[in-house]
């Protein structure tokens, strides 16, 4: 029967299984670090938060100067983590879905335009963000001007995120992607935005040739 090796600890004092809790040092005698793992791992947490700057620092360096290993460690840690990440980024979503009203509208907008290009049968290969033309935070006050009496962020179903030439009027990739420009958005109550559907008003004629050039049909 082989005879497990152990060793004290000199941070805890605790005797270990040399071979499985300690770190290899080939400078000691024993060819082991004097300080068992879980010790050695609080002391590197701690080195960390006493000197957070050198060590994202050291970091970027790190990453900078390794870059394949980087990859093939992300990838490998993806695989074995890969159900765990899904549902840590789905239970995540969701939650900043049904908390964030800004997050809650980009959502929509994005998975609106991904599909307003499917059905044309184009590939939608700008982002939502370079389409609408601005950042979120224009966005977000651009359609809060447009608010009606009691249009609130928590009521967002209520109303609802309208284009206002609608995106199934484009007759090319190009004019989609002029029709996803933020000024083309508005708010609109639930029950008129199911009525207006996909019409383009005469009231938004001159919308129309403004984003496109050319006067609606």
């Amino acid at each position: 029967m082989d005879t497990v090796r152990t060793k004290k600890c000199t941070k805890c004092g605790e005797v270990k299984n040399l071979e499985t809790e300690f770190y290899k040092d080939k400078s000691k005698k024993d060819g082991y670090l004097p300080r068992c793992k879980e010790c050695d791992k609080k002391q590197s947490n701690q080195w960390k938060q006493n000197n957070p700057e050198y060590h994202a620092q050291y970091n970027a360096q790190w990453n900078r100067d390794n870059p394949e290993y980087k990859k093939e460690y992300n990838a490998k840690w993806y695989q074995d983590n890969k159900e765990r990440k899904i549902k840590q980024v789905g239970e995540y979503n969701r939650k900043r879905y049904h908390s964030d009203p800004l997050y809650n509208m980009l959502r929509r907008l994005r998975s609106r335009t991904k599909l307003a290009f499917k059905r044309k049968g184009w590939k939608k290969d700008s982002s939502t963000q370079e389409m609408l033309g601005c950042d979120w935070e224009t966005l977000k006050i651009h359609m809060e001007s447009q608010f009606k009496d009691g249009m609130l962020w928590d009521n967002m179903g209520e109303w609802e995120i309208d284009h206002i030439i609608p995106l199934s009027t484009a007759q090319t990739e190009d004019e989609l992607k002029k029709l996803s420009h933020y000024t083309n958005l508005q708010p609109l109550w639930a029950g008129p935005n199911i009525t207006k559907s996909n019409k383009v008003l005469k009231e938004h004629y001159d919308l129309h040739y403004k984003l496109l050039g050319r006067y609606y049909k």
